[in-house]
């Protein structure tokens, strides 16, 4: 996310806060937490998340916030194509591990030609797909994908689906299909992680 477009999220975010003084100060304070997060080692888009999260959670305490919400999704359509795109960009990349691992597992099980319980063995070694190991391209990515199901990556594409479906609102076709696309990928990965399912894949590919 570009800091121009984190400047734009909590922009919106101050929006749904439904009482004006109090939308005032969290608009200067927010904007210069936001200001100082380089300083602090932190990136705009983590900040402005948190901001945005903050801001419907305030929202919510009023019946006020409903309006602020609609207004703030209207705020939203000044973002730009190629702001969209990217962001459409990172959510394919928040949900890009939980994919590779999926499409891993489904290689797997042609390849050993086991079952599901057989799958969480031994003898069903993740990294003995890879013909040519490290040198095998398709190998590349498969230590990102570790990480990721060790912290349980998922659910940072989780937290970018309601900001992935407000900018769809008045977006050109193709960049609404992106982001819709995107959000439901998000949906999708962090329901199947919560499954027994999602959690034989993560001890197979842990193991």
């Amino acid at each position: 996310m570009s800091v121009r477009l984190a400047y734009t999220v909590v922009r919106a975010a101050t929006r749904l806060v439904p009482d004006p003084a109090v939308r005032e100060r969290y608009r200067e304070q927010w904007f210069a937490d936001l200001d100082g997060a380089a300083e602090l080692g932190l990136t705009p888009a983590r900040v402005s998340l948190g901001m945005a999260v903050a801001a419907v959670r305030l929202a919510a305490a009023d019946r006020r916030g409903l309006v602020a919400v609609a207004t703030g999704a209207l705020h939203l359509r000044r973002i730009s194509d190629r702001a969209r795109r990217r962001f459409a960009v990172v959510q394919i990349v928040a949900v890009a591990p939980y994919l590779y691992t999926l499409g891993l597992y489904v290689v797997g099980r042609v390849s050993y030609g086991m079952t599901r319980a057989q799958m969480v063995t031994d003898a069903a070694d993740p990294k003995g797909l890879f013909v040519f190991g490290l040198w095998n391209p398709f190998a590349w990515p498969f230590p990102l994908a570790v990480y990721y199901q060790l912290f349980a990556g998922w659910y940072a594409a989780t937290v970018l689906v309601p900001f992935g479906l407000l900018l769809a609102v008045g977006a050109r076709r193709r960049h609404r299909v992106l982001l819709l696309a995107a959000s439901l990928a998000a949906v999708a990965v962090t329901v199947v992680g919560a499954t027994s399912f999602g959690a034989d894949l993560r001890t197979w590919i842990l193991d």
